[in-house]
């Protein structure tokens, strides 16, 4: 009985004991950011952070060597050029941070940091701190609000968080007096008109599917921009001027940076050049009515917005090339320029091209653009920079075989046809053959000679009653012919086998003359309606196809050979030749 009695009383004692003890509190974590470019001289407070004040105590730091001191959580630096590792402990913590420091700067230097623009929701602006007017040669230290800004100080870069004017205080210490400079932060609303891609899209997505099938990531040069760079009208030259070169030009027609702003954020920002070389900026001035500020902005932000995209691009910019008209408009022209010039020099991935300076409006055929023969003044002026173009591989053969699939739309990848270099737009003859493998409601293929334009002006082979039977039909200044009723001549296509055609196209002075197995089927006099060629193309609509073994001759690549094959078909030519605008059956 007492042997049970002491044992009761034992577990009562360890159980009230066991009760009573406490148990060990989280006390949370300490952090200490390392400190980097302190100068001999210079003191900074030590920022502690603990993940749970309450356990918040009193700091004692631990290092060796004579680099720095530390007293009331401030650390000073003693000596430069070293880095210090130092341990903090409280009660209940402990945590490692770094001090690096520099020499000491006389008293009588001078800290500078230009402005900077910066845009919420876009990558990072740099910023140019100076010492005496060079290139700071030590970090810069920087204060500013968090809630506002994000500030990498070993890139020297800044990220908007919030819109609005932001001081941001930097120093480096050594008797330097700081300095303080403003971001500008600002809001980008993208909803405008002028964000309004719609009229460009077409040709554009035709340009995407250019880049799948002969672009190459970090190889290819792409030329971008304004109607300065579009190969359909102005720039006609281009692949014969950099024919064994890997260079693709996608320039749009009437296109400002708000435009590739646009295109940016979508398809074009997926592809990676190794290098983008741009004209734009003329339609932002004249079109859009931006004054220089609004215009410089716009440029920059563009740019900007490039960088961050495609990091490993080298960017070559042509300045704005001036009309020849309305000086005030050249004035914000030439204002743009200065300070795009400008800014392009403090940074390494950006090169600024003076060619406005060269090109004089004697040089330009309709007060806007140059004359053809005047383009040796961008590519001189590109070729004099440190621009490096890969090769590549060519042929003398006939344009590339098109495929099409029934899905696609005809401004679905809608192929413009090159051939030794240059698009064939004026005065040649295309011959090859077509297979028709398979169809939906409605097939259609189309030969378009308004490339980015694929339906005002267009032979068409069109089943329109959707019964296999193919008429030659056209559209002549937006006015559908089906053939239906004229009794044109037809082919028929037969569910589960291939229709194979052969086809001749001639393109002689702006008149366009077609073959289909032989026999002349269809004439366009004045085959744009505007008096001036363009590049062909060839789509389809609701139809699965094929246009392959093409070969071409031209007069400007094959003179005689040309002469040849336009002197085969010069009865059906001189028939036509001096007949009204528009299409014309046998």
């Amino acid at each position: 009985m007492k042997k049970l009695f002491l044992y009761v009383v034992w577990a009562l004692t360890v159980l009230l004991a066991s009760s009573c003890k406490e148990e060990t509190p989280d006390y949370g974590s300490l952090t200490i950011d390392d400190i980097a470019g302190l100068a001999v001289g210079e003191s900074r407070d030590i920022v502690a952070t603990f993940s749970k004040p309450e356990y918040a105590g009193e700091i004692a730091y631990a290092f060796s060597g004579q680099a720095i001191s530390i007293a009331d959580n401030r650390v000073t630096a003693l000596v430069g050029g070293e880095t210090v590792a130092v341990t903090a402990r409280t009660e209940h913590h402990v945590a490692t941070f770094t001090v690096s420091t520099v020499e000491a700067l006389a008293s009588d230097d001078v800290l500078h940091v230009p402005n900077v623009d910066a845009w919420v929701g876009y990558p990072a602006s740099e910023i140019f701190p100076t010492i005496n007017g060079e290139a700071a040669d030590r970090p810069v230290h920087y204060a500013y609000d968090a809630t506002k800004l994000t500030i990498d100080t070993a890139a020297n870069v800044v990220w908007a968080l919030e819109a609005g004017q932001h001081a941001v205080t930097a120093s480096v210490g050594g008797g330097v007096r700081s300095f303080i400079f403003t971001v500008n932060a600002r809001e980008v609303d993208r909803s405008g008109d002028k964000y309004d891609t719609a009229p460009y899209d077409a040709y554009a997505q035709d340009l995407q599917a250019r880049w799948q099938q002969d672009g190459t990531d970090g190889m290819t040069t792409l030329f971008i921009g304004d109607s300065f760079f579009d190969v359909r009208s102005f720039w006609t030259d281009f692949y014969a001027t950099y024919w064994g070169k890997d260079a693709l030009c996608f320039g749009i027609g009437a296109t400002t940076t708000y435009d590739w702003e646009q295109y940016l954020n979508g398809w074009l920002g997926e592809l990676q050049p190794r290098n983008v070389v741009m004209h734009i900026g003329t339609n932002n001035v004249y079109d859009d009515l931006d004054d220089a500020a609004t215009a410089t902005l716009s440029l920059q932000r563009m740019f900007i917005l490039m960088h961050g995209m495609m990091p490993g691009t080298r960017v070559y910019y042509f300045g704005i090339s001036q009309r020849a008209y309305d000086a005030a408009k050249q004035d914000i022209v030439a204002q743009v320029n200065g300070q795009m010039q400008a800014w392009c020099g403090e940074r390494s991935w950006i090169t600024y091209i003076d060619t406005p300076s060269q090109l004089t409006a004697d040089m330009l055929k309709d007060g806007i653009h140059p004359k053809l023969e005047y383009y040796h003044i961008f590519t001189d002026a590109l070729a004099e920079t440190d621009i490096v173009m890969a090769d590549k591989a060519v042929t003398d053969e006939g344009p590339t075989d098109i495929t099409r699939t029934v899905d696609q739309a005809v401004a679905n990848g809608a192929s413009s046809l090159l051939y030794k270099g240059s698009t064939l737009a004026n005065n040649y003859v295309l011959e090859g053959k077509m297979d028709f493998t398979a169809t939906a409601t409605n097939p259609h293929l189309c030969i378009s000679f308004k490339a980015g334009d694929y339906f005002a002006y267009r032979m068409l082979l069109w089943d329109v009653q959707s019964t296999g039977t193919f008429r030659v039909g056209y559209a002549y200044n937006g006015v559908h012919n089906d053939g239906v009723a004229d009794g044109a001549p037809s082919y028929q296509f037969t569910a589960g086998q291939t229709l194979t055609l052969d086809f001749k196209l001639a393109y002689v002075d702006n008149n366009a003359y077609l073959w289909l197995n032989g026999d002349f089927v269809l004439a366009f006099v004045n085959a744009t309606g505007t008096g001036k060629p363009e590049s062909l193309s060839i789509s389809s609509e609701n139809l699965a196809c094929r246009i392959y073994d093409m070969t071409a001759v031209t007069q400007t690549a094959d003179g005689q050979a040309y002469t040849d094959a336009v002197a085969a078909v010069q009865e059906t030519i001189a028939a036509y030749a001096g007949q009204a605008d528009g299409a014309h059956r046998p």
